[in-house]
């Protein structure tokens, strides 16, 4: 063997070292490469090695989680509880008949066709529009809007949603509503966090007008508007908005604070299902091996308030202009560094790398209290430098009734998970931009 052979090996082996391993398999988009990079994430193929498992896809296929128990994954077994608009709409009523007051951001809706019958009744009252979406919709398909004087309409027969249309916050007369990254970087122990920055969407005409344009953000819809030359119109950063928003005298602080409760007491409401799917699907071995980036879609109403309107499994990693790219770059970096903080255990598989099973894996992880303690220590490193803000876990005394939350969640998530989405379909929405 030459020298130069030799140290070639030796370089490898230091990089093992230090260094997490990531299969490129089911990678698509440049943006996620780029971020690996950032990450100092090297990228193999079909390696057993690799502690990170990426997916780019929308699949929901449980069987993504037959994986190596030292791996970890961007995805959450049933994650989608919060994701499609039926599941998500109905374990939001279930948690709000106990916390009417916390549950307030989510605007007034109707499940269809269960219960049509309370929808057309309610709609005899009067009252404000609403909009119809399908169960699993993305990209604005299958959305239509029932004016408040409307008589003659139809409601869809498969599953979807009714919800109020939210009179909402204009900036130069408007509409606007805002894609808001959050990071469910633990189910056991439930660890969320939401990202400083994102994007805001805007109609591609004033609220002037009667038309979709005016009244629905969708990006991919108002791109097909003749009227927009410049996709900069329509997809902003929230960080080039927020700015604009203060000048009008909205307080972002306040803002911010509100945008991070609305979206911890999101994923709350789906937690008793998410804890049973993880223990089911995806077990920890002394940490936790899921994590997951989502979208979620907030309108901000009339008194500054955030309202949820829906959540992305998916959220769009594509991009229109260098400024998104770079904050999308930076926010899929950072979700790795603290979804994924594993140098240790890539040390250890690579120390050993032909001899781990999963019965040897799980026994030394169950005995060895270093591994978790390493991946705690490189996470709290991470959140030093990340445009993640820590979410939950928290001290915060206005946040001193959420555990009782999270408790009630739990009693009351009492279903089987397949009632709520089926585990052996992909996913038909989550990549809404």
């Amino acid at each position: 063997m030459t020298i130069k052979r030799c140290i070639f090996i030796h370089q490898i082996k230091m990089q093992d070292m230090s260094t997490l391993f990531a299969d490129d398999k089911y990678i698509k988009y440049d943006s996620v490469r780029e971020a690996m990079e950032d990450a100092g994430v090297v990228l193999t193929h079909n390696s057993s090695s690799s502690v990170l498992v990426w997916f780019d896809s929308l699949t929901d296929h449980l069987k993504i989680f037959d994986i190596p128990p030292w791996k970890v994954i961007n995805r959450i077994p049933f994650i989608n509880i919060l994701c499609r608009k039926v599941p998500f709409s109905i374990v939001i009523a279930k948690i709000r008949l106990f916390y009417p007051d916390l549950y307030s951001f989510y605007p007034k809706t109707f499940v269809i066709p269960d219960e049509a019958d309370s929808f057309l009744e309610a709609r005899q009252s009067g009252g404000p529009a609403y909009i119809v979406k399908p169960d699993g919709g993305s990209l604005g398909k299958g959305i239509t809007i029932i004016e408040a004087e409307q008589e003659g309409f139809s409601l869809p027969a498969e599953p979807s949603v009714a919800q109020e249309y939210v009179d909402c916050l204009l900036l130069d007369n408007t509409k606007f509503d805002l894609r808001i990254y959050a990071l469910v970087a633990s189910v056991t122990p439930l660890r969320v966090y939401v990202y400083r920055d994102g994007v805001a969407r805007f109609c591609s005409e004033d609220a002037s007008h009667k038309s979709d344009f005016a009244r629905l953000t969708n990006v991919g819809l108002n791109r097909n508007n003749s009227g927009v030359r410049d996709v900069g119109r329509i997809s902003r950063l929230v960080s080039d908005v927020f700015p604009a928003l203060e000048a009008t005298g909205v307080d972002i602080t306040s803002l911010w604070r509100k945008i991070d409760r609305v979206v911890a007491l999101s994923v709350f409401a789906a937690y008793g299902y998410l804890r049973r799917a993880e223990g089911a699907f995806c077990p920890r071995a002394t940490y936790s091996r899921c994590f997951q980036v989502l979208g979620f879609d907030i309108l901000i109403d009339e008194r500054q308030d955030p309202r949820v309107l829906e959540v992305n499994y998916r959220p769009s990693l594509d991009f229109y202009r260098g400024k998104e790219r770079r904050m999308k770059v930076a926010m899929i970096r950072d979700a790795i560094l603290l979804g994924a903080p594993m140098s240790q255990v890539q040390q250890l598989l690579s120390l050993r790398r032909w001899s781990w099973g999963r019965v040897s894996w799980l026994s030394h992880a169950a005995s060895n209290k270093k591994i978790a303690q390493s991946v705690d220590e490189a996470r709290r490193a991470a959140e030093k430098t990340s445009g993640f803000e820590l979410v939950w876990p928290s001290d915060d005394g206005d946040k001193k009734d959420w555990p009782n939350v999270l408790r009630k969640v739990i009693e009351i998530s009492k279903e089987p998970l397949s009632s709520f989405v089926a585990p052996d379909k992909d996913t038909k929405g989550g990549d809404d931009n």
